[in-house]
């Protein structure tokens, strides 16, 4: 299971998966509704004539999903690089955190 990331700012949510020596065309990324869902496969490199002395580096399919607020999807963006999967996505205006500023009320008797 790759390692991943989320976050968020007043604009959007971030999530950011290692996944090193994949090619970015293997992940799929789809957003059902409020679900996040990142596939994908790391091929398991056999290399004749070696013999390992340690092998710690995953490889096979993984899958990861998460639940997120609700997500503005036709405006994402994906990125990939020195094996890092950057995901955006803009909040929704109604999503966006507004304060609320609160007033003292003072009663007099």
């Amino acid at each position: 299971t790759p390692a991943m990331d989320v976050y968020e700012t007043d604009e959007e949510i971030v999530v950011k998966v290692a996944v090193p020596g994949i090619d970015p065309d293997d992940i799929e990324v789809t957003v059902e509704e409020n679900t996040l869902t990142i596939k994908g496969e790391m091929e398991h490199e056999e290399e004749t004539g070696k013999e390992y002395v340690r092998r710690e580096r995953a490889y096979g399919r993984f899958y990861r999903s998460l639940t997120l607020p609700t997500l503005s999807v036709d405006e994402a963006e994906a990125a990939y690089e020195n094996g890092v999967l950057t995901l955006n996505f803009p909040k929704r205006e109604e999503e966006r955190r507004k304060r609320i500023n609160v007033r003292s009320k003072q009663i007099w008797e």
